[in-house]
């Protein structure tokens, strides 16, 4: 049976916030400490559109990030130590996961995203 979590305290808790927490959850659904509950509601805020790439596998994700920053099939092999083969399946799924025709539309999708990283890689 799987079992719900009706608060969350961090370990820096004081005795008065744990008692506080165990009556909150005594008369209420859920308690959650007010740093964490102001960061749900931030969360929740921007929770209303879910996104074609927040489906993708880290990996996925990795290979998305290196051919946005221009990197070609033959750097993206080397770098992550795959295969060219599977490398070019990865931007095939990539495509079909994010509705994208070309590579070139998935380095705009990246970048519109925010899914490059911010610091160049250096190839190795």
């Amino acid at each position: 049976m799987a079992h719900e979590a009706s608060g969350y305290l961090t370990k820096g808790a004081t005795s008065g916030e744990l008692y506080d927490a165990i009556r909150a959850i005594l008369s209420g659904p859920q308690m959650v400490m007010k740093p964490f509950r102001e960061a749900l509601d931030r969360r929740s805020m921007r929770r209303d559109v879910i996104w074609p790439h927040e489906s993708l596998s880290v990996r996925e994700l990795g290979v998305l990030s290196l051919l946005a920053t221009g990197r070609t099939i033959s750097q993206v092999v080397k770098r992550l130590k795959l295969s060219v083969k599977t490398v070019s399946t990865y931007r095939v799924r990539l495509r079909e996961k994010l509705g994208l025709g070309t590579t070139a539309e998935l380095i705009r999708y990246a970048v519109d995203y925010q899914l490059v990283p911010e610091e160049p890689m250096t190839s190795r």
